[in-house]
This record gives structure tokens, sequence and C-alpha cells, in this order.
């Protein structure tokens, strides 16, 4: 249901004219389908695209309908939308982030996720034409896994002094 609220009100923005692009993640759009299916719909409004990345999280991207998207391109934890801004391209990528903690093995699963995102990056390219990136994502950061200098874990809703200041 917060989801669906969530989903409604940044359609909203949309509607009243107040955004033109918006990345959203885990969006359960295409929750039950295999990894790496893709949907698209477009309303009166905005054409939006939803992929299910390797991990099973669906992150979409919705365009205002005027705006002319020259390519769609997805990749194991991105979506890529290649706008043609008469004669600059804007590449607007959607990451989605697995959760990792820092656990040795984890660690090695995060390095392949960003070098995946940087093959993603290079191969989306239009040769020859100046290209702007916008990246815009859910990065899964996580405070207050490792220790700071005084001891004990640092992150926000902990119980610790420190990271709980107004």
């Amino acid at each position: 249901d917060t989801l669906n609220n969530c989903m409604t009100t940044a359609f909203k923005l949309f509607d009243d004219k107040k955004c033109d692009i918006c990345c959203l993640q885990d969006t359960k759009i295409l929750l039950g389908d295999p990894k790496g299916a893709t949907t698209e719909f477009q309303t009166v409004s905005r054409r939006v695209i939803s992929y299910n990345t390797k991990t099973g999280h669906t992150i979409t991207t919705a365009v205002d309908r005027h705006i002319p998207i020259k390519a769609v391109i997805t990749g194991p934890c991105c979506l890529s939308l290649i706008i043609d801004m008469r004669g600059l391209f804007l590449r607007v990528t959607n990451i989605y982030a697995p959760v990792f903690t820092n656990k040795q093995a984890d660690n090695l699963e995060l390095q392949k996720h960003w070098q995946e995102v940087g093959e993603h990056l290079r191969s989306t390219t239009i040769p020859g034409k100046p290209t702007m990136d916008i990246i815009m994502g859910d990065f899964n950061a996580q405070l207050g896994r490792e220790d700071g200098e005084e001891g004990g874990p640092i992150g926000l809703n902990l119980y610790h002094p420190k990271s709980n200041l107004p």
C-alpha cells in the first residue's frame, strides 16, 4: 500500500508538470516476472518503462511523453534511456544496488556489481556524439556497519549519541 501511494504521488508530479523524468527503485511492478523482463506503458502524460534486474528488483523510469527517447538499454542492474536533445544526447541511468554487508564475500560481490555498472555505462554511449549523464538510483548505502573511532557502530537510528544528534 505504501508503494502504491509513493508511485501515485510520483506520477502526480508529472500530471502537475513539476517533473519530466522520475527514477524509482524496487517498484515491484514486475514482481513474479523472470529476471531481465521489461514492460512499458504510456499514459496521457508519461511513458513508463520497468525492468526486472538480475537480483529480481524492479526499477522504473517514467518520462514525460514529449521527451524523445532514442533508445532503452538494460544491463544487469541498470536501465538507461538515451534521450535526443537535438544533437546532444542525455543518458539517464537508473541503478538498483543490492544490499551488501561488510563481509569479505559481499565485498567481492559489491566490486563485481560496480564493474557491471561500469561496463553498462561504457557500452551505452552513442559513438561520435556528445553525451551527458544523469545517474540516479538506490545505492543501498549501509550506515553503521563499521566501528567508529570511539568504538561501537555509528549510523542513523542506532543507539549511539553521535549518530542521533538533531
